[in-house]
């Protein structure tokens, strides 16, 4: 799957993009049809039975709280993922707040609306028991028929965001590349769509080495437990800065040939100018391209 989806976002952002949207909107417009049927539906369903044997009690203890938080981290990370693409998104100056808020709320209603569709279909006894509360109430409703849809709806979600992840993970190399925080050859762009090749397929690699060496588990806690320590240093780094910055948006929308910069101009990218304000009011200027610093500026 991670190939795949490489060789996908190998061919462009634009096809990337068809198939996020693909991705993404099938299973939520399902899973959102699913819910309000269980909503609306009169007859209680039986008791769960023996489909409940994969319900597992964790004892209360500080790792098991440390466990379950990072699922929980993992599972809420995906909302800001547009940031690491926000050079190449059209207008982002609308789009972008736009995704961020909307497919927030989105999610928000989709989760209660699951939640509430599941609490009706099982009761609270029922969730307790249930282990993956949506493939049991699927089979309770449809029998294998219904398991087996349910289960493959996740797996299109998983999908997605394994796209997104793929699509943003190797932005984000790129930029640090061009940054000077990786090797250089990260920092191209290369093929007919200007895609970042070289961090797509390193990525790939790595993915597929810790894939084949690790357990699903595993993957996740050592995942979640990076992008807590990542996201909080972050923070805490833009959190104790003194300096102000803006970023002033120019997007050359001609075709004659021009220099900006050390890139030179290509055109169809967003080029602007970084303003920082440094100690005793001084001011710093740096060139931007595609929302990146340009090298050696």
């Amino acid at each position: 799957v991670v190939l795949v989806l490489t060789t996908v976002n190998a061919r462009g952002a634009p096809i990337s993009a068809r198939t996020q949207s693909t991705l993404t909107l099938l299973p939520i417009a399902l899973f959102a049809l699913f819910a309000i049927a269980l909503l609306l539906r009169e007859a209680p369903l039986p008791p769960t039975g023996a489909v409940a044997e994969a319900g597992v009690r964790i004892p209360l203890t500080a790792n098991g709280l440390v466990v379950s938080y990072m699922a929980i981290y993992f599972a809420y990370s995906g909302w800001i993922n547009i940031i690491y693409v926000a050079g190449e998104v059209a207008e982002p100056a609308r789009n972008i707040p736009r995704s961020l808020i909307g497919g927030s709320l989105a999610i928000t209603l989709l989760y209660l609306l699951l939640c509430g569709g599941f609490y009706e279909a099982l009761g609270m006894a029922g969730l307790r028991d249930a282990g993956e509360a949506g493939s049991t109430t699927a089979a309770l409703l449809g029998g294998d028929a219904g398991k087996y849809a349910v289960t493959l709806l996740i797996a299109c979600s998983l999908t997605a965001c394994t796209n997104a992840a793929v699509l943003g993970g190797a932005r984000v190399g790129y930029a640090m590349a061009r940054q000077g925080a990786l090797f250089r050859g990260l920092g191209a762009l290369e093929g007919e769509h200007r895609v970042p090749l070289h961090a797509l397929w390193i990525q790939a690699a790595l993915s597929c080495l810790l894939i084949v060496t690790g357990t699903f588990e595993q993957l996740m806690t050592m995942v979640s437990l990076a992008m807590v320590v990542t996201g909080t240093l972050t923070v805490s780094f833009a959190a104790g800065s003194d300096s102000t910055q803006d970023v002033l948006a120019i997007r050359n929308q001609g075709t004659a040939a021009g220099q900006i910069g050390s890139s030179g101009y290509t055109p169809g990218h967003n080029y602007g100018v970084r303003i920082t304000r440094k100690a005793d009011d001084k001011f710093e200027l740096a060139q931007v391209v595609d929302g990146v610093l340009e090298p050696g500026v």
